[in-house]
Formats: C-alpha cells, sequence, structure tokens
C-alpha cells in the first residue's frame, strides 16, 4: 500500500483524500499502528478503516465508488 503510494506524483497524492480500507484483518491494524508511527502524518490521518462493506455507503457516496460485481455477490450471499 506505501508503495503504491509513492508511486503516485505528487499532484495525485494531494488530491488522495481517504483511503478506505474495508475488513482490515488484527494483523493489518497493528501494522498500521507503528505505520502511522514511521510515515508522514498527512498519510496516516488518510487511512480509514471499515470494518463491514455495508458500512463503506455511510462514508462514501455509492455512485462515486465501483464495487467489482464479485464482491457485492459473495457479500450478499455471506448475508
Amino acid at each position: 500500500m506505501i508503495d503504491a503510494y509513492k508511486k503516485l506524483s505528487r499532484d495525485y497524492k494531494k488530491n488522495v483524500q481517504k483511503m478506505f480500507i474495508v475488513h482490515p484483518s488484527w494483523w493489518f491494524k497493528i501494522v498500521l499502528g507503528f505505520m502511522q508511527k514511521v510515515v508522514s502524518s498527512k498519510f496516516a490521518a488518510k487511512m480509514e478503516l471499515v470494518e463491514k462493506l455495508s458500512l463503506l455507503p455511510d462514508l462514501v457516496p455509492c455512485e462515486e465508488i465501483d464495487i467489482p460485481q464479485e464482491i457485492i455477490e459473495y457479500y450478499l450471499s455471506s448475508c
């Protein structure tokens, strides 16, 4: 994730407002906690953890996100 962010040009980095991580594992949460101490505070502030896919539309308008159909079908079948 950090590598992908580093590959973005400065203009794109400035335009990234939030990065949503859906269904973060406990391991990812631990790594993110340490990472926030190392990376810039601006980058850390852009990260937002979302526990469930169903909570994502509360944070981002549905017309602005493109969730693959396979993910939606898997989510609906597991409910």
